[in-house]
């Protein structure tokens, strides 16, 4: 009985472990994707002048989860800017990797929602340049923090998982 509570604790442990590391992985890849994604839409824009709800009918993001819920509340009286907010905030709701974004990388995608109700193209591409310059940066951090933290939460929950197996054992 002891050694079954022992594996129990120890696929816990491990369990949390691996959960904290792939968490820093979600993160980096849902802001890689929102970069990428900018990066597209902002060629779009430039290379077709049309409205927005027009340019995401065409276009084929890789964060489908966030996108789809912006293009839904397009058709609203609001602001592209507000709507963008509401979007931004859905999606992190929704829990589809965007409630693991911290306060700095949620704020850096509402000031891009911000930029987009600004009417020249000029503003836009500025607009969007700088978000991705934003974003890349702070996948950068990510992928620091993942090199130092993911291999630590995953070798912490072994262990622990280990240590608490043998003072039940």
């Amino acid at each position: 009985m002891n050694a079954l509570f022992a594996v129990a604790l120890f696929c816990v442990c491990v369990f949390f472990g691996n959960g904290k590391a792939g968490a820093l992985r979600v993160r980096k890849r849902v802001l890689s994707a929102m970069e990428e994604d900018i990066r597209r839409l902002a060629e779009q824009m430039e290379l077709r002048p049309a409205p927005l709800s027009v340019l995401l009918t065409q276009f084929e993001p890789r964060t489908e989860a966030f996108w789809g819920i912006f293009r839904k509340k397009l058709g609203g009286e609001a602001s592209v800017a507000e709507l963008w907010k509401e979007a931004v905030t859905e999606a992190a709701q929704a829990r589809n990797g965007f409630e693991l974004l911290c306060a700095e990388e949620t704020a850096i995608l509402m000031d891009f929602g911000l930029g987009l109700s600004n009417v020249g193209l000029a503003a836009q591409r500025a607009n969007a340049t700088l978000t991705c310059k934003r974003l890349s940066a702070r996948v950068m951090a990510v992928e620091q923090e993942l090199a130092q933290k993911g291999k630590l939460f995953e070798s912490l929950g072994v262990l622990a998982g280990l240590a608490l197996a043998l003072l039940v054992i």
